[in-house]
């Protein structure tokens, strides 16, 4: 299933809104989204250019159709998303 354009908006909304209020981020977002592989890591953990950068994560699509997952900017074969979270500042 391709993550589309609206979904991927309407997640990265719920996900700010999540870490803006102190909740788990991944515990808003996968009830609301069920059929997509969603995870997280720290961003130190990614070298690669985020799909979308954001406040509190950067949006990294992955393609998991073949046997390993591989990062993508193309939505149209996108099948899971990385959340590269930041480091939070007290």
């Amino acid at each position: 299933m391709a993550i589309s354009a609206l979904e991927l908006q309407t997640m990265t909304e719920l996900g700010s809104g999540a870490c803006s209020d102190g909740e788990d981020v991944l515990a808003v977002l996968r009830p609301r989204f069920p059929a997509l592989t969603i995870t997280r890591c720290p961003s130190s953990d990614v070298i690669e250019t985020p799909f979308q950068r954001g406040d509190y994560f950067d949006v990294h699509l992955v393609d998991t159709s073949e046997h390993c997952w591989r990062l993508t900017r193309n939505m149209a074969v996108a099948t899971a998303v990385l959340l590269a979270m930041h480091e939070r500042r007290s």
